[in-house]
């Protein structure tokens, strides 16, 4: 038997309220260092507060209900935080920091020759060397800016120009699936 509880989450769903508890609780970790947020697999008054408290620093009406809006909102959020906490993908022999207009070295190499082979696979990502296959230049110059803003619009990351761990990550990434997986 199946009941509806006040907040569009029924009994049975027991998976979906530990899902949602645990979204809650990495934002809470995330923006105030502790959770008010049990984990226990039932929607009751913490959880429907620890809903309101997102609700209301998301701009959504402050219900306590896990409705389709604010699950989404949730689930964003927790994609955002988890993401971040992400270590960059590691190279061998890169420490793969941030790479900025003017930074040179191997790092920023290997990151040219990732983007001239997105470059061959994607139209809207410019590519890093010129017909004779040599780089236009060695260093992070505008040319690479503008790939790295092109794929971080693409990627639905913040467009900054700037190879950060969330932008390197999903540069590896795009490579690796290009290549079969060969970096």
């Amino acid at each position: 038997m199946t009941t509806i509880l006040d907040n569009d989450i029924t009994v049975d769903e027991r998976p979906y309220v530990l899902e949602l508890q645990t979204y809650l609780r990495a934002i809470q970790r995330d923006r105030t260092g502790t959770t008010t947020v049990p984990r226990d697999g039932y929607y009751g008054a913490d959880t429907a507060a620890g809903v309101r408290e997102f609700q209301a620093g998301a701009g959504l009406p402050q219900t306590g209900r896990a409705d389709r809006e604010t699950w989404e909102a949730i689930f964003t959020a927790y994609e955002a935080v988890r993401r971040a906490a992400q270590p960059p993908l590691a190279i061998p022999g890169l420490r793969s920091d941030l790479l900025k207009p003017g930074d040179r070295g191997d790092e920023v190499a290997f990151l040219l020759i990732m983007l001239d082979t997105l470059a061959a696979a994607y139209d809207n990502i410019p590519g890093q060397t010129t017909d004779s296959g040599q780089t236009t230049d060695p260093g992070y110059t505008r040319q690479t800016e503008e790939a790295i803003r092109m794929l971080q619009n693409t990627s639905g990351l913040p467009v900054t120009g700037y190879t950060d761990k969330e932008t390197w990550n999903a540069v590896v990434r795009l490579y690796a699936q290009i290549t079969g997986g060969r970096l």
